[in-house]
């Protein structure tokens, strides 16, 4: 790479790469909700809440990267622009595809990172936060005891007054549970003890000096006992989750194109993998395209007052992702073939964005932002139409 190359490539990683943090942080908040929603009565929040942060990365990380490429590349011509910088370039003999060069090659490395990371890294954490969540659902036991409110798990109903800091003790405690012959137990004691195996993470109460009822179907009590000591198991053995491949979007590349060929599986399966297979290849091809469509946009007149390229860009890739999401909805149920889902969009994006480079690069023709008709302006209201009318 030359100097000019270097600079320019090193301002679009310093904006794009940016971008995708930003973009991370604010998908990550949103999912964050829920994920302390689940974790909220599990055994092992922190542990479970962060294996689920972790395992989220990549699905969001696919849905930043294209959005940071084309926000980023107009906003760094923008800003070559309003400095002048493209000027002086564009003036010194420096044609528009040399300073599209460094972007392009951007994309390249973008569009090589979108195919790794929904091609073989999503799908597995795709399955890791499914399992993380199968299982911190399953280990609420403990977690009953820590809100103060009655708390459902399985068939039980827990409520406890307080929890004794770090002891594992707990006061006031309460148990319903509804048994497999209809019948109800009752149990009730002024204090317990809170244990959790560390080999296994099963926990298990053991209630001390308080009574137990039995209650038959017809609401009537049929035992009664009182008791110094009595153990309560909690989760079962924690099942194992499902096997990764259930669904297509837990399969890889080289699983989607195995899958989509096997005659074996079933036809709703083979279409899903196969829209899936080609929705992934081409969100990673367009972006290819990205650059020649963006660096238009972002170009302006130095005195121009108009900046709306990133309005324009954001707008082109909500109609592309709802292209691509509608064409893959209609090739997984069978309606059209998978290609037919994606590929046709795809090709309108290059050809968008190459007519419009083409046109800024090649052409005396004003930059496409400056060839967009002007907004009506509102009219100004008079000074006396806004006083206070008398009565």
């Amino acid at each position: 790479m030359s100097l000019l190359d270097r600079y320019v490539f090193r301002n679009a990683v310093i904006v794009v790469g940016g971008l995708v943090l930003l973009a991370l942080s604010v998908l990550m908040l949103e999912r964050m909700l829920r994920i302390l929603e689940v974790v909220s009565l599990s055994s092992n929040p922190a542990s479970d809440a962060l294996r689920m942060v972790l395992n989220l990365i990549p699905h969001y990380l696919g849905l930043a990267i294209p959005a940071a490429l084309m926000l980023g590349t107009i906003i760094t011509i923008d800003r070559f622009n309003r400095g002048e910088e493209l000027t002086a370039m564009l003036a010194s003999g420096v044609p528009l595809t040399r300073i599209a060069r460094p972007f392009f090659i951007l994309a390249v490395l973008m569009a090589a990172l979108v195919v790794f990371v929904e091609g073989y890294l999503q799908p597995h954490s795709r399955y890791g936060y499914r399992e993380a969540v199968h299982l911190a659902k399953q280990q609420t036991f403990t977690g009953a005891f820590r809100e103060g409110k009655f708390v459902r798990v399985g068939d039980s109903t827990f409520w406890t007054q307080d929890e004794l800091g770090d002891t594992g003790g707990v006061t006031g405690i309460f148990i319903h549970e509804r048994r497999e012959d209809g019948t109800t137990r009752i149990a009730m004691a002024p204090g317990g003890v809170l244990r959790v195996d560390p080999a296994t993470r099963v926990p298990s109460l053991i209630l001390r000096g308080g009574s137990s009822y039995v209650i038959t179907p017809e609401r009537r009590p049929e035992a009664s006992v009182a008791f110094d000591t009595l153990a309560v198991a909690g989760a079962e053995e924690i099942a194992a989750y499902r096997e990764r491949g259930e669904d297509e979007r837990e399969l890889t590349l080289g699983e989607l194109f195995a899958a989509a060929g096997n005659e074996d599986l079933p036809e709703d399966f083979r279409n899903a993998a196969a829209a899936s297979l080609h929705m992934r290849l081409g969100r990673a091809s367009v972006l290819l395209a990205f650059p020649f469509l963006a660096i238009p946009l972002g170009m302006t007149f130095n005195r121009s007052q108009r900046s709306g390229g990133v309005f324009v860009g954001l707008l082109f890739l909500v109609v592309l992702q709802k292209a691509l999401e509608s064409g893959e909805g209609s090739a997984a149920s069978g309606d059209i073939p998978g290609w037919v889902g994606v590929w046709p969009a795809v090709a309108v994006t290059v050809l968008v964005s190459g007519a419009l480079f083409y046109r800024s690069a090649f052409t005396a023709a004003p930059p496409p932002m400056e060839a967009l008709p002007s907004l009506p302006k509102l009219p100004r209201l008079r000074r006396g139409l806004l006083a206070p009318q008398s009565i």
